[in-house]
């Protein structure tokens, strides 16, 4: 039996618009990640060694990666002073940790 749109009204039928409903949102969704330039996602990256870039853009340095990994520096400097200060922490944190071991 055919309803007044001209589509049968079985449950195959029912079943294969769904299917091909997901079908064309799942390739819509395919073509709307493709068309997202990557450079809005991530940048090219240009990392030192200690994970940090200067932002250019925006100014200041900041880190990706690394014992500082989601920190901001207004220059790499400071960015080197609080790795230094945190590498000193974490020493005097294992000798005490040792230290209490001992007793």
């Amino acid at each position: 039996m055919h309803s007044k749109t001209g589509l049968s009204n079985t449950p195959d039928d029912a079943r294969s618009r769904v299917v091909l409903r997901g079908l064309i949102l799942a390739a819509a969704l395919g073509l709307l990640c493709l068309m997202v330039p990557a450079s809005g996602v991530a940048h090219s990256g240009g990392l030192d060694k200690i994970g940090c870039h200067h932002d250019r853009k925006n100014g200041g340095y900041h880190c990706h990666r690394g014992p500082l990994k989601g920190q901001a520096f207004a220059s790499k400097e400071e960015a080197l002073k609080a790795l230094e200060k945190k590498q000193q922490d974490e020493a005097e944190s294992k000798k005490a940790d040792a230290n209490s071991k001992k007793d």
